[in-house]
Parts: structure tokens; C-alpha cells; sequence
């Protein structure tokens, strides 16, 4: 176990035994990790190779927030990096079976904070960048259970982060949700509905 995850798990502890000056110091590091350039392959590494929930975690919460943040001063190959191994692992394909079969059979928070970095990276790049995304998704469902569950998490995520409308959204939010379903209608909704049913 090295430093970062020391300070994960100091990060979240719920003990009480943990002193306040101790917690500080270990938010901090983190913090600081959070700024270095390489984070994102820093959290695909972690998230792929450690099998402690609380690291996974921190891991997919920040990615979240770092495509939410810098998403548009990120490199080409950054972004393809984070596209390419987040939907590896919600397909079961991680750089191992193992490690994406790690998260998607972890506990329930995993999946779908997993399943709110997918939707953040639709957010932006479906389907102007990201075109397949539905389509690449559905023609993985043959993999079973945790496939089809990571699926229909990704769905609800969409709607309650972008879609859904009982919550206030700001103009720019409402016009990529009206992008994003206008494209799913033409591309790929009969196709979600029929594999709801089958």
C-alpha cells in the first residue's frame, strides 16, 4: 500500500479513531495529488489494480470531477484515455477481466458513480465525439448480468443528471439535454427499448 491509498483510507474512515489534524493532512495530499497532470491515468490505474473500495471510489470521484472541471483543457489522447478505459470497465473488457469484474461486482455506490462518469463524459462528447457510445454499449449486453446492470445504471445517471427535468438546469444544461435526446432518437432508442424487453 503506498502513500495515496494510506491517505484514501485515512480519507474515509469512520472509526473515530482517526484524529482531525491526521484527517486534514491526509485530505490534503489528495488534494494535491488531484492536481497533477497525470491524475486521470493515476485514478484508471488505481481504479484497475486496487481492490479496496474506498480507493476505487476516490478514484471514479475524481475523474468526475476533473472532466466536469478541465474537460475542455484536456488533451485528445487524455480524453480518449478516460473514454477508452471507463467504458472498458463498465464492459467488462478493464486491462483484465479481473479488474473490471472487481468493480462491477463491488458494491452499489461503485457502480454508479462509475455509471455518473460515463454520463459526465456523454455530457460532452455524445454525439458530436462520441457517437457509439449506445451502440457500443448495447452490443455488450451479451456479457450478462453486471453488463446489463452497469447499462441501465448508465441510463438512469443520464436521466437524473442531464435528462430529467424536476431539478432546475441552467440554458446550456437544458440544450445538451435536448442534444443528446434528440440524437438517442435517432439513433439508437428503438434499439435500448428492444433490449429492455428482450
Amino acid at each position: 500500500m503506498d502513500d495515496l491509498e494510506k491517505a484514501i483510507l485515512i480519507l474515509f474512515d469512520e472509526s473515530g479513531t482517526v484524529d482531525s489534524e491526521l484527517k486534514q493532512k491526509a485530505k490534503d495530499y489528495c488534494d494535491k495529488i488531484k492536481e497533477e497532470k497525470a491524475i486521470c491515468s493515476v485514478c484508471i490505474e488505481r481504479l484497475c489494480f486496487s481492490s479496496l473500495v474506498q480507493v476505487q471510489f476516490w478514484c471514479l470521484q475524481t475523474l468526475h470531477e476533473v472532466i466536469r472541471v478541465r474537460y475542455s483543457s484536456m488533451s485528445l489522447d487524455e480524453r480518449f484515455l478516460i473514454r477508452k478505459s471507463v467504458f472498458s470497465i463498465a464492459c467488462l473488457g478493464g486491462f483484465d477481466d479481473k479488474s473490471a469484474g472487481r468493480v462491477l461486482e463491488g458494491p452499489a455506490f461503485i457502480k454508479n458513480k462509475l455509471a455518473q462518469v460515463l454520463v459526465t463524459l456523454i455530457y460532452y462528447e455524445y454525439p458530436s465525439i462520441w457517437s457509439s457510445v449506445f451502440v457500443d454499449f448495447l452490443s455488450q449486453l451479451n456479457k450478462g448480468a453486471v453488463v446489463i446492470d452497469m447499462f441501465c445504471r448508465v441510463l438512469n445517471a443520464l436521466d437524473e443528471e442531464v435528462i430529467n427535468l424536476d431539478h432546475p438546469r441552467t440554458p446550456e444544461e437544458l440544450s445538451v439535454a435536448a442534444r443528446i435526446k434528440d440524437a438517442m432518437r435517432q439513433q439508437c432508442v428503438t434499439q435500448i427499448v428492444r433490449a429492455w424487453y428482450d
